[in-house]
């Protein structure tokens, strides 16, 4: 299981939204560039599944399993680059029998494959996104802050 320390920031029905560092963990991510660009600075917000009601302030301990984050990265990652070649190769194998330039219809199935596919992941989301089982999970609230004072567990 991979486990990240964040701080929660708000709770609403029965979710927790915590701010999470970006950690060393997240320097040696290839897509580390991407993030960065994408609008993720150092520190990146997460909604999770509040079992253990942490309240605002509480730090808490995230934790996402492994297999979870390879069907993510397999979801973000492959679909798009095997619907472009897909696309491609069928636009290549289809042109001639309409009388157009292949390569050229290859290009532009490849461009239609890829945009295709990401739009397709971008309206699949929302029913991604509510599985569980693709989300990280509070582990354990590492110390608790209600007014002025801390609890460390």
């Amino acid at each position: 299981m991979i486990k990240e320390t964040g701080t929660v920031v708000e709770t609403a029905d029965g979710t927790a939204c915590v701010l999470v560092e970006r950690s060393v963990a997240c320097q040696g991510c290839a897509a580390f560039g991407v993030c960065h660009t994408l609008g993720g600075g150092s520190d990146a917000r997460v909604t999770v599944k509040n079992d253990l009601n942490a309240k605002a302030g509480d730090v808490v301990e995230l934790g996402i399993h492994e297999s979870t984050l390879v069907s993510a990265s397999f979801i973000v990652y492959m679909i798009p680059v095997a619907a472009l070649f897909a696309v491609a190769a069928l636009a290549g194998f289809l042109a001639p029998r309409w009388g157009w330039d292949s390569e050229a219809s290859a290009a532009v199935g490849a461009v239609i494959g890829l945009v295709g596919s990401l739009f397709g992941i971008r309206l699949f989301h929302p029913v991604l996104d509510r599985s569980d089982n693709l989300k990280p999970s509070i582990t354990r609230i590492v110390r608790e802050k209600h007014g002025d004072e801390e609890k460390k567990e």
